[in-house]
């Protein structure tokens, strides 16, 4: 077993078996790659040519977003508009509903008054006082007996309170 012969040849022998079942493994190896290979080459291809359509879709839509974005900010701002128009036009309508009332109840207690004035009877208008012993109310256009008024509002039917005094019998105790 020292011959050198023997041993190349298990050695060549080794190697040869060696080879054997790297090319068995790697051919079929070899085939996936080129068909992933293919596959990948295909793919590619595909993208170059479906990708910038997309892209170009993709950059419409976003510019497309944008402008409606734009359109509805305005939309917002004028309805904001609106609705400030219209609380103005709530607080003017609420300020004219105000002088109107005001306006309304003038003109009620002036016709009031002007009735109430009209409806007295002839003789008990305002007069001058007699300067007697009678207590004097000082008014800045006339002044007028206290018991001409008294007798005044006690004449008026529409004035006239009961005078009835109460009698001692009828006080509780």
């Amino acid at each position: 077993m020292s011959h050198p012969l023997f041993w190349l040849g298990i050695s060549l022998l080794l190697v040869a078996i060696s080879l054997t079942a790297v090319l068995a493994i790697a051919i079929p190896v070899m085939q996936e790659l080129a068909r992933t290979a293919r596959s990948a080459e295909k793919l590619l291809d595909t993208l170059r040519q479906e990708l910038p359509p997309t892209l170009q879709a993709m950059r419409a839509t976003g510019d497309d977003l944008s402008a409606l974005s734009d359109h509805m900010n305005e939309g917002v701002r004028s309805a904001s508009q609106v609705v400030k128009q219209v609380d103005e036009g709530i607080g003017t309508m609420r300020h004219q509903a105000g002088v109107a009332r005001t306006t309304g109840l003038s003109v009620f207690a002036g016709l009031r008054a002007a009735w109430q004035t009209l409806a007295q009877p002839q003789g008990y208008w305002l007069e001058e006082p007699d300067h007697g012993d009678s207590e004097e109310t000082d008014m800045s256009c006339s002044s007028v007996s206290v018991h001409e008024l008294g007798d005044a509002a006690s004449a008026s039917p529409r004035n006239a309170l009961p005078t009835q005094q109460p009698d001692e019998q009828d006080v509780p105790l």
